[in-house]
């Protein structure tokens, strides 16, 4: 009796060892072996603004009016070259000479360009330097206007000068439409500006054609239409909230370029730029 006593007490104690190990081995099975997860700091997804966003009510008004400048600026280019050879011959001139009022026209557009518009949207700003183009236009209908008047190829070859430079400041509205749209829109506002030509391709031939024998001497109507196409150009642009300029043509210098050396080397690259720019122009080839 003694030793079954003695051999039940054994296994209760073997019992009992055997619930302690299993306990700590399910400690260890759930206790983590790395280092305690630190609670995810990340935000809940937040859903984010659309990138492609469509246009809003103002970018859209921008846009339209942009359209109809350009119209107004290529209703003016086609009314003038369209015009200028016979205009020259009806007042006098010589017919070997039919080309140089196109000439000087270009010759025009391509001062304006080379000397005037690389400063004139720095220093004035979108809508003044669209409105000295205007200026521009309006300078070369009173000269055509004279020029009506007085029966002179000289004042129909200065103000076909004058009608250049007004173009060579207007087409920038092309680039100029980027600015009034989101990123993605940039592309497309570009080539909405310029469908406005096909408004031109219309207007320009057809008041041409309406306005000639509209006053007392032949002609001159087609210059009255060039002012009124200046005016309208106006106020379309005047309609128009570009964006600041001061942003988007003097954006704030990185840190990079703050050093010496990175302005050095800068005002390197732009010297470069216009000794190469120099040798293009003094080029045989370009000249010819």
């Amino acid at each position: 009796t003694h030793n079954q006593q003695t051999q039940k007490m054994s296994n209760v104690a073997n019992d009992k060892i055997v619930d302690v190990d299993e306990a700590a081995t399910d400690d260890q099975e759930t206790e983590p072996t790395g280092p305690p997860e630190e609670p995810s700091s990340k935000a809940p997804a937040i859903d984010e603004p659309v990138q492609n966003r469509g246009l809003t009510g103002a970018e859209i008004w921008n846009l339209t009016n942009a359209l109809l400048a350009w119209a107004c600026t290529v209703s003016n280019v086609t009314l003038v070259v369209g015009t200028s050879a016979v205009i020259l011959i009806d007042i006098g001139g010589d017919t070997n000479l039919t080309s140089l009022p196109l000439g000087t026209f270009f010759f025009g557009s391509s001062i304006v360009s080379l000397a005037v518009t690389p400063w004139l949207f720095v220093q004035w700003g979108r809508t003044y330097g669209f409105l000295l183009g205007v200026g521009l236009g309006l300078v070369g209908t009173c000269l055509g206007l004279a020029c009506i008047a007085a029966q002179s190829p000289a004042l129909l070859t200065l103000s076909m000068i004058f009608f250049g430079m007004a173009m060579g400041v207007g087409f920038f509205l092309r680039f100029a439409a980027m600015e009034l749209v989101p990123p993605h829109w940039r592309a497309k506002a570009a080539t909405l500006v310029v469908t406005g030509g096909v408004i031109a391709a219309f207007a320009g031939p057809e008041s041409a054609q309406g306005m000639k024998d509209a006053l007392d001497k032949e002609w001159m109507g087609v210059f009255l239409m060039t002012g009124i196409f200046n005016v309208c150009n106006a106020i379309f642009t005047l309609l128009i909230s570009f964006p600041d300029q001061s942003v988007l043509l003097n954006p704030k210098p990185s840190i990079s370029l703050k050093t010496g050396d990175d302005e050095t080397r800068l005002h390197n690259h732009k010297e470069q730029d216009r000794i190469a720019f120099r040798q293009i122009l003094k080029s045989r080839q370009f000249l010819v």
